[in-house]
């Protein structure tokens, strides 16, 4: 059987890149906040079929070093933020001590 050449794939502009968002919260809502970020990257639910908008993954870091925590609620501590109990029903959090 005769070789078959490929063509070569058109070239890709696409290149890795980051969005990195920092945020105060609690671990459930960052993670509960992945899931919304998740959507909004894909276009579509996460579970879903058929193609993504664009290749994505997230990632939940919660063992920044002290410096960086320091930092951060430097940074974010004086931002005015809803109560907690609203950012949970905002995300579908559910308190499960009031249940």
């Amino acid at each position: 059987m005769p070789k078959t050449e490929k063509s070569p794939a058109p070239e890709d502009p696409r290149r890795p890149l980051e969005i990195r968002i920092q945020v105060l919260a609690t671990q459930a809502q960052a993670l509960a906040l992945q899931d919304v970020l998740g959507a909004a990257i894909c276009g579509a639910e996460l579970d879903h079929d058929g193609p993504c908008r664009m290749a994505w993954t997230t990632d939940v870091n919660t063992d920044l070093p002290k410096k960086d925590r320091k930092f951060l609620r430097k940074l974010l501590g004086p931002v005015e933020t809803w109560e907690n109990t609203a950012v949970n029903k905002s995300l579908g959090i559910v308190d499960e001590s009031s249940g």
